[in-house]
């Protein structure tokens, strides 16, 4: 078991680094036809690739915390890319069962998280509970904001929006996870900043990216 873990991180870290390249290529490449689209596809397969390779550690060590991080890129990822299907006319506006399978399941993990966050915090005095919250309740805005949009389709360009939203945010996750395997353990106490830059700098650029193309 130890060594079929060990590979599995090995695996995880592999497709981790071709994850954040491929993010920062997509960010970085004119939105048209050519880069930009094919770094998008490798960046939102190697980030889902990324998740179920380390999915093994995370329940062999009870990782409630990054179970829930995880999945809610993942959402992310996904929902990004159903919008640009639905902005480019490829998918129906409509929710499918694949939409409410992915609602759903992120609602519950996202409770759950908010949950362990509020009970670390409440026992440990640990500022990390906190974060682990924040990142719950970001979850549950998140579900409820699809859930309006199944039942009132927006506008075309409401689409596009979305996708820069959510692929930017799905970055922000696999960046922040980047950051803390590299850095936490030398922050000590300050390993918080690094839970929290990354979601400020990519909110920034999607309000840059929104700006420039709707």
């Amino acid at each position: 078991m130890d060594n079929f873990l060990e590979i599995t991180r090995w695996v995880h870290a592999g497709f981790g680094v071709i994850c954040i390249i491929s993010g920062l290529l997509a960010l970085t490449a004119k939105k048209t036809i050519g880069r930009h689209p094919v770094a998008g596809r490798v960046f939102a397969v190697s980030l889902i690739l990324v998740y179920l390779t380390i999915l093994a550690n995370i329940l062999f060590d009870l990782n409630v915390f990054m179970l829930g991080i995880g999945w809610l890129a993942v959402y992310a990822a996904a929902i990004g890319w159903r919008a640009l299907l639905r902005f480019k006319g490829r998918l129906v506006e409509q929710a499918t069962l694949t939409d409410y399978i992915l609602g759903s399941t992120t609602a519950l993990f996202s409770v759950s998280l908010f949950a362990f966050g509020i009970l670390v915090f409440a026992t440990s005095s640990n500022v990390m509970g906190l974060v682990c919250s924040g990142f719950g309740l970001l979850g549950v805005l998140l579900v409820h904001a699809d859930w309006k949009r199944w039942r009132i389709p927006p506008k075309k360009e409401a689409w596009l929006a979305l996708h820069i939203d959510m692929m930017t945010g799905a970055f922000s996750a696999a960046l922040t996870a980047f950051l803390v395997i590299q850095f936490s353990e030398a922050l000590g106490g300050l390993e918080w900043i690094v839970w929290v830059a990354p979601v400020i700098v990519m909110s920034r650029y999607a309000a840059h990216a929104k700006s420039k193309h709707l």
